[in-house]
């Protein structure tokens, strides 16, 4: 059974300090104050997970890259807990998303003047330990595909929107039946459809998708939910649109119940004003599902709070013991957007510093309920001044997606949670969730990594200035990959890698890994 109330709080574990790093967060926190924790009593703070003896955990809160940590003297190594690296294609970092099907990996790059071998880099993963680009894909839509491409892995097709600013906005869905071999089945202007995020529905006929920040110029709507025909992949026909009355709703992504009858949409802003609405909102697509005439998209429900104000990122439908809830994922908090200019008051506020991941009840979809908050040590706002000046990326060490092993009572969660590193998660209680290991890939300074995330939220140029210098790279994109054992992410730095975790873990956990179906 779902549980809602008080979830399991766990006792923080002592960490390893240097003391000069001690003494400046204890002045920190003397300065800030700490606040107090509103709403404990639905926060799930799992205890650290149990490393092994060959590993090389973090030595600061949990989720956390200390200033000794990033400043370590000797070559950068990632740190490990019960997870092992497997294989990796670097090349010139990786831009926001990832898409995966079979053997391959879709990796979008950040788009630059300088950047050799522009659009989607299509890797052969048939040996994880040593990926190889097959092709680069530069077809309009890859040129800057980011987080839009999205594949439907009965169907086989892959469906990307270019994210530009001055460009027009080509939507393009490919056929990846032979995933080493895609084939362009159609790239053209849909008007009126701003594709960010979105998602097909189970039966592949319709791509839901959500308009986030439209580029100057763009005729749709700057917010919205729009339903697309793919039933002929190569004419696309916008069959409905959503939007919202309040003009102040900025959605981001959406996703698409099993039956295709409802839509979760996430709601925010990349700048938002005290009071604008954060969170989930429930559509009813059920007209758009059976095609019924003039078929229209209806408001259910939403889920709101505000403690964390900014960029709501994707909200996963799951099924627990037959009942449907939501795992949304935050990426903005405190520290976020003018809480970096002034970090100190940004810890007083009492709110988490960095966007955490919710678990919500929506067997009723006109009255969502909180399940659980996940929240590790760096989320937690009486740590804020310990980690207010820790990361390098503005999104710091926020969740920015998950997947899970099972839509149908998951029992594994693997999520990015930027310059957290990689983190995986048993959550077949989401009242309790429990986590089992973590990756987080070395940083790379400041060598050159001229199609990663990172420069675009930097003062300085691709290649020069000292903001170049990232002390912890930024994962991103996880999938569960190789009934489970395996995940593939990208980073920004790093680009694609594949861990797998230790044999001890698959040992002592064995019951995690069993049915499992990739």
């Amino acid at each position: 059974m779902l549980r809602h109330g008080r979830a399991h709080t766990a006792s923080p574990r002592p960490t390893r300090r240097n003391t000069v790093a001690i003494l400046a967060l204890s002045l920190a926190a003397i300065l800030v104050g700490l606040p107090g924790q509103a709403g404990a009593q639905e926060v799930s703070r799992p205890a650290h997970a149990d490393c092994g003896p060959g590993d090389r955990p973090e030595s600061g809160l949990q989720g956390q890259t200390t200033i000794v940590e990033r400043f370590f003297s000797g070559p950068a190594r990632p740190y490990t807990c019960n997870m092992e690296p497997v294989g990796q294609f670097a090349g010139e970092g990786s831009g926001w998303g990832l898409a995966v099907i079979d053997n391959c990996a879709y990796l979008p790059q950040r788009r630059t003047p300088q950047l050799p071998n522009p659009g989607v880099v299509l890797l052969d993963v048939s040996n994880p330990q040593t990926p190889k680009v097959v092709k680069y894909l530069d077809s309009p839509a890859m040129m800057h595909a980011s987080e839009s491409m999205v594949i439907h892995q009965g169907r086989k097709l892959l469906l990307a929107q270019n994210w530009d600013g001055d460009r027009p906005l080509f939507t393009e869905v490919y056929d990846v039946s032979d995933c080493l071999n895609p084939v362009l089945l159609s790239s053209a202007i849909v008007p009126g459809v701003r594709h960010h995020n979105g998602a097909f529905s189970s039966d592949g006929m319709t791509f839901y998708t959500a308009s986030c920040c439209g580029p100057a110029g763009f005729a749709g709507p700057v917010a919205g939910v729009f339903a697309i025909d793919v039933s002929d992949p190569t004419d696309l026909k916008p069959v409905a649109t959503w939007v919202p009355d309040d003009d102040s709703w900025r959605t981001h992504a959406v996703a698409v119940s099993p039956d295709g009858t409802r839509a979760y949409a996430t709601v925010g802003a990349l700048s938002a004003p005290p009071g604008a609405p954060h969170g989930l909102v429930i559509l009813d697509t059920s007209d758009v599902q059976a095609r019924r005439p003039n078929p229209q998209i209806r408001l259910l429900g939403t889920y709101f709070w505000s403690e964390t104000r900014l960029i709501p990122q994707f909200a996963v439908p799951i099924t627990i013991q037959g009942r449907p809830a939501v795992l949304f994922n935050d990426i903005g908090g405190a520290l976020s957007g003018a809480g970096a200019s002034d970090p100190v008051a940004a810890c007083r506020s009492g709110d988490p510093g960095w966007g955490h991941i919710r678990f919500i009840d929506v067997q009723d979809p006109r009255n969502p309920v909180l399940i659980s908050k996940l929240m590790l040590e760096v989320h937690d706002p009486a740590n804020c001044s310990n980690i207010m000046y820790d990361p390098v990326f503005g999104f710091g060490y926020a969740p920015t997606r998950c997947d899970v092993d099972n839509w149908q009572d998951p029992k594994l969660m693997a999520c990015g949670f930027t310059e957290g590193g990689l983190r995986v998660f048993d959550v077949r209680d989401l009242s309790k969730p429990r986590e089992l290991a973590y990756y987080k890939p070395q940083a790379w300074w400041a060598q050159p990594r001229l199609a990663s995330f990172y420069p675009t939220f930097l003062t300085s140029g691709p290649q020069t200035g000292s903001a170049k210098v990232h002390t912890a790279d930024a994962v991103i994109f996880p999938y569960f990959k190789h009934k489970g054992q395996e995940i593939w992410f990208n980073s920004f730095d790093g680009g694609f890698d594949v861990v797998r975790f230790s044999s001890a873990l698959l040992e002592r956990e064995a019951a995690l890994f069993q049915g499992f179906q990739d």
